[in-house]
């Protein structure tokens, strides 16, 4: 409470608003958190939101917010979870800066706060809080690991009846690029969709679930995809699906090469069968499915996009 408070007195100083009023009336409050005695994530995720909202309504834009937490050893643990989770689903325009007290008369205020972040994350069981809970400027972004992005899902299925599995798990993250806000909202229909009578007997989510959630939760996408692949030879096809075997840039001739598999003769064979991958690759280009990277490369775009052509080809 007291660093929304804080940061409502920085908002009503610069848009002119009396939104920390509003807060402190309690259960009258417009705010959710104000109104129940302890504090969740998902409260916290809409206040942020509606002090955007009424900030952009002012006229006063939408710039970025840095929260500075400072003597950060103080706070309860939980608190720091909801924090966390929290900035994770509101996405863009929070950032956060941990500030830590000089405890240490040999060291400086920097070095202190990294060994106590580092002391912090050593003991703790949640991966995200060395990415998130810095000493510099840090932006929500992907999950650098996949250990992370597994965490993200994984603490929101404690004590939950459903499960997922392993493949489900981390196939979350990896279609969506490890953003942190795509996941919950692509794990939450998988959840959704295997609490169902017809969708788990076992209480476990399982790769069909997952395919169907995407759909759902991506159809734009998956029509766009669709309608691609519904004007590509069968040939062009083929190639699309030995190429969406790599995850980093990938040439024409390493395509080629898989399609000749064990009938791979000489390397003019493959080079003949690389100029047709080619020409079947820029298609990928032009629809915005792949993008050139240099020295004769390509890469997938976006991997929202990407999986949707992935189930479109089968």
């Amino acid at each position: 409470n007291t660093i929304v408070e804080k940061l409502l007195d920085q908002v009503d100083s610069a848009a002119n608003l009396a939104l920390r009023k509003d807060w402190k009336s309690g259960k009258d409050s417009s705010f959710r958190v104000p109104r129940e005695p302890g504090i969740r994530a998902d409260d916290l995720v809409h206040d942020l939101q509606e002090i955007t909202k009424h900030v952009a309504a002012a006229g006063k834009g939408q710039g970025t917010c840095l929260i500075c937490v400072d003597d950060g050893q103080a706070i309860h643990p939980a608190a720091l979870s909801t924090l966390r989770n929290a900035l994770q689903d509101v996405g863009h325009g929070y950032m956060l800066l941990m500030a830590m007290r000089n405890d240490s008369a040999d060291l400086s205020n920097l070095q202190e706060g990294q060994r106590m972040i580092a002391e912090f994350a050593t003991t703790s069981t949640d991966t995200g809080l060395p990415r998130l809970f810095g000493l510099n400027f840090l932006s929500l972004g992907p999950f650098d690991t996949a250990l992370e992005a597994d965490d993200c899902i994984q603490k929101r299925l404690k004590d939950r009846p459903i499960q997922f599995t392993g493949s489900v798990l981390s196939g979350i993250g990896r279609v969506t690029g490890r953003i942190p806000q795509a996941m919950i909202t692509l794990a939450n229909q998988v959840y959704y969709l295997a609490s169902l009578p017809e969708g788990t007997s076992a209480g476990v989510a399982d790769d069909p679930i997952l395919r169907k959630a995407f759909i759902n939760t991506q159809k734009p996408l998956v029509d766009i995809a669709t309608e691609f692949c519904e004007q590509e030879t069968n040939t062009r096809k083929q190639v699309y699906r030995s190429a969406l075997g790599y995850d980093a840039a990938f040439t024409p001739l390493q395509v080629a090469k898989d399609l000749l598999g064990g009938r791979a003769g000489t390397l003019s064979e493959a080079d003949f069968v690389a100029d047709p991958v080619t020409v079947a690759l820029e298609r990928l280009v032009s629809a915005q499915f792949c993008k050139r990277s240099g020295n004769d490369q390509y890469q997938w775009a976006e991997p929202l996009r990407t999986h949707a052509l992935r189930i479109a080809v089968g």
